[in-house]
């Protein structure tokens, strides 16, 4: 997930998204394509001037890296966070 301030980038209207309570306890909404089912971006009211868009959802993957990863404790073995970035067990700040 990459996070950028409300206004930042641009979401074409369509997505379907659902909302569910996250494990902090906030309302999380998550977008889908309608057509294929791809997750596109996530809205948390923990956070709410972000915009989380799924990295896979860029035309260009090439155009950012990882700068921190979140809920490290919960990656599976065989994806290990580079020792250069920050690491988060969970969330940063509970959220």
């Amino acid at each position: 997930m990459m996070g950028f301030a409300d206004g930042a980038i641009r979401i074409t209207p369509g997505a379907r998204e659902f909302t569910s309570k996250a494990d902090s306890g906030n309302d999380i909404v998550r977008a889908f394509c309608p057509t294929c089912g791809s997750g596109i971006y996530s809205l948390t009211a923990g956070m709410p001037h972000f915009i989380f868009l799924r990295a896979s959802a860029l035309d260009d993957t090439s155009l950012y890296t990882p700068q921190l990863a979140v809920w490290a404790a919960r990656a599976p073995a065989w994806d290990v966070v580079p020792s250069h970035l920050p690491a988060f067990a969970e969330a940063p700040l509970g959220n």
